[in-house]
């Protein structure tokens, strides 16, 4: 096995972090019984055009995380709405696949998201997470508090999302204590 091996995402490489995102997406909303829609070749146009929007006022990554190429997290990036903080990044994407999960892979990729757009006008890292969701242990391990809790319209049911935020020197802090 080969040193798992992080970079930035090309277009080609979005098919099948698109691929990864539904897998665990989808075995998070059949666990919980949740129904949604399923069009790859929508949801991948959507990803695609969110990646290359040429937007003033934002910047748009996405980092995957390979082991002996093969596509096993992902993690993408934004800045925030400023509903949320003026000057905050927002995790849009975090994902591992759940063979790999425990090896710090998600940790690695949200370092390699917040490095990447943390600046002297960038204070937060904002993250929305469906309430019900494993993964929220994750973010409230890593220091996450909760900012508020707001409903998500899915498949015509309202479901409860938490919405975490960091200080980003915390979270860094807090990052690289977990990565050593």
């Amino acid at each position: 096995m080969e040193k798992t091996v992080y970079k930035k995402l090309n277009n080609e490489e979005l098919k099948d972090a698109l691929g990864l995102h539904h897998e665990c997406l989808y075995e998070e909303f059949d666990q919980y019984n949740i129904s949604v829609k399923r069009d790859f070749e929508y949801e991948l146009q959507k990803l695609v055009d969110w990646v290359n929007e040429d937007t003033p006022n934002d910047v748009r990554i996405v980092y995957g995380a390979f082991d002996d190429n093969l596509l096993i997290g992902f993690g993408g990036a934004s800045y925030a709405e400023e509903k949320d903080f003026v000057d905050a990044i927002e995790i849009n994407y975090l994902f591992v696949n759940k063979n790999f999960r425990g090896r710090k892979i998600g940790l690695t990729l949200m370092h390699h998201l917040v490095h990447e757009l943390e600046s002297e006008s960038r204070k937060h890292v904002v993250l929305y997470n469906w309430h019900v969701w494993k993964s929220n242990n994750f973010y409230f391990n890593l220091g996450g508090a909760l900012l508020r809790q707001e409903f998500q319209r899915i498949s015509g049911e309202d479901q409860l999302v938490d919405v975490f935020y960091w200080k980003i020197p915390d979270l860094m802090e807090r990052l690289e204590e977990k990565l050593k």
